[in-house]
This record gives structure tokens, sequence and C-alpha cells, in this order.
């Protein structure tokens, strides 16, 4: 979380533009950040020109007598095919689809072959999968190159 204590007393015009910087801002740095250069946004922020982020505030969303369950590997991978089985159906049932939610789908795909492929290895006892086993930007396209091309 980047609290923002500057925004007080802000026209709402000049917030609005802050607020769609530091947003844009979030979302780029994620991607740049993340194991597949890609996140689960279906929609795309407002391209804005990038800020420095304020310090951020951590803390844990699950508490601690919940975590060791939810991240046991065949948990985790049985949420993430629960997750992508939802998204399908969303999109099944939404008839035009947005080119988001199809990012969103092979997302949540690949992330699911990735959590099922390490599974797997730890239990034969070999290596895990490299992150560069899929190229998910040229799954899904480049989603910082074509906003820099917009």
């Amino acid at each position: 979380m980047w609290p923002y204590e500057q925004m007080a007393d802000r026209p709402k015009k000049e917030l609005t533009q802050l607020v769609n910087q530091l947003e844009y801002s979030v979302y780029v740095g994620a991607i740049r950040n993340s194991k597949y250069s890609a996140i689960l946004n279906e929609k795309i922020p407002p391209i804005s020109e990038e800020v420095e982020l304020p310090p951020n505030c951590s803390f844990d969303l699950v508490p601690e007598g919940m975590r060791e369950d939810r991240e046991h590997p065949d948990v985790r991978i049985a949420r993430r095919a629960e997750n992508l089985s939802r998204l399908s159906a969303v999109a099944h049932e939404r008839g035009e689809v947005s080119p988001g939610l199809r990012r969103v789908i092979v997302i949540q795909a690949v992330r699911l072959a990735d959590l099922a492929a390490a599974r797997l290895s730890y239990v034969e006892g070999r290596r895990g999968p490299s992150p560069d086993a899929i190229n998910v930007p040229e799954l899904v396209g480049n989603v910082i190159k074509e906003l820099g091309e917009s």
C-alpha cells in the first residue's frame, strides 16, 4: 500500500492526474518485477507519466494461523485452478470478452502450470521450471511495450 499524504487539499483534476500517475507507476513496476513480466489486471490503468512512488506500507493480509495451510503447494494449485475455471466461465458467459480478460486467463494458466510443474519437480527431487520456459510477454503481448507505443 502506498499512502500519499500530499493528496489532501488538491483540486479534483490535479488529484485525478496524480492518482493516475501513481496507479500507472505501481502497475508498470509490478509488471517489471513479476516472474513472467505479466500481472493479473484485466484493465490497464490510464497511461500516465511514471512518477517516483512514496514509501510503501507492508502488512500481512492473511493471519499467521491460516498462512501455513494456504501456502501449501497443493492448496495453491487447487485455488489457482479454481480461479482459472471461474475466469473461463465469465468469458463464456460474457459473449464479448475484452483482451484484458483473455490476457488474465493466459496468465492464470501459466501460473497454474508453473505451480504444478514446481510441485512435481519438488516431489521428484528435481529443480523447478525456469521462468523463461514460457514466454508470457510473447503470449499476451508485451504490455509495457504496447503502452509505450500508444
